[in-house]
């Protein structure tokens, strides 16, 4: 099992976190429906890397809620008795019922290994829930010092790297989740800039067109994002960018983009930076 996901930043405690889930087979899931009304449901879940599956049942409250809104948090945890440090998993992110042939084999197999009482028949007639965090934390109370009631809370793995920590647990309440796949034009130059993009999985290409002709003038990966200069600049889309491979993006809209996101980043030097470096490149790729 690799300790790096296939999208985001991991941190040193990766392999901790890994090892630690290994061990585990109950997650509790939070949703909240259309209307805001929380709910939380325990589950047997199997992951790969940071992405977790769980199975229930068309008519489960928590499939309904995720129909309505797909943002969701889950906890992994245990406190032992004794003197043993408590320690668990939380998570935020985007759920899904798994559609797709393949990786619904692929999920049969994981509960098979992990789950081995449990029959193929059995599985039959259940959904399947993918949850694919954005952002990822180990707890702990075992801090060297203090109360055992003080837990700390490490950053394992997070989409939002380059965004800051503070903004991270709303930003992901109000992102989409889609998947293109690879060839697809996600947004054209010229076009009005309606949402900021964030990538998960897989790689993008940023093409710059001109005279009837495509240059390509950055490549862009996991944890990577696009689509804010147009948005901060007020101006149409200044670059096509189209997936290399089938790439997984979370998206948000352009006026929750700035006010969620550009009031705090359009005023650090990093983020300035990114965008005068990109505005630069492709002022370079037209001449």
């Amino acid at each position: 099992m690799k300790t790096r996901p296939a999208g985001g930043q991991v941190s040193d405690l990766g392999a901790e976190a890994v090892k630690y889930l290994a061990g585990q087979r109950i997650l509790t899931l939070a949703t909240a429906s259309g209307h805001g009304l929380p709910h939380a449901a325990m589950f047997c879940f199997v992951h790969d890397n940071w992405t977790f599956y769980v199975w229930t049942h068309t008519s489960n409250m928590t499939i309904r809620n995720i129909d309505a809104n797909p943002a969701v948090s889950l906890t992994i945890g245990e406190y032992p008795l004794g003197s043993e440090p408590a320690s668990g998993v939380q998570a935020t992110g985007q759920a899904a019922v798994v559609l797709d042939p393949t990786e619904i084999r692929q999920v049969h197999q994981l509960f098979a290994e992990k789950f081995p009482g449990l029959l193929p028949d059995q599985l039959r007639d259940l959904l399947f829930l993918r949850i694919r965090p954005a952002d990822l934390a180990f707890v702990s109370n075992e801090t060297g010092e203090g109360p055992l009631t003080a837990f700390s809370r490490n950053p394992v793995y997070s989409v939002f790297s380059a965004l800051p920590q503070e903004q991270a647990d709303t930003i992901a309440a109000r992102l989409g989740q889609i998947t293109m796949p690879a060839g697809t034009t996600i947004v054209r130059q010229g076009t009005p800039a309606e949402k900021f993009f964030i990538i998960v999985d897989g790689r993008v290409e940023v093409v710059r067109e001109q005279d009837g002709s495509e240059q390509v003038v950055a490549t862009l990966g996991p944890a990577q994002f696009f689509g804010e200069v147009a948005i901060l600049r007020d101006m149409p889309r200044t670059a096509t960018v189209r997936a290399v491979t089938c790439v997984s993006l979370l998206t948000m809209d352009d006026e929750t983009f700035r006010s969620l996101v550009a009031q705090s980043l359009g005023v650090t030097r990093g983020f300035d930076e990114i965008i005068q470096s990109r505005m630069s490149g492709l002022a370079r790729s037209s001449r």
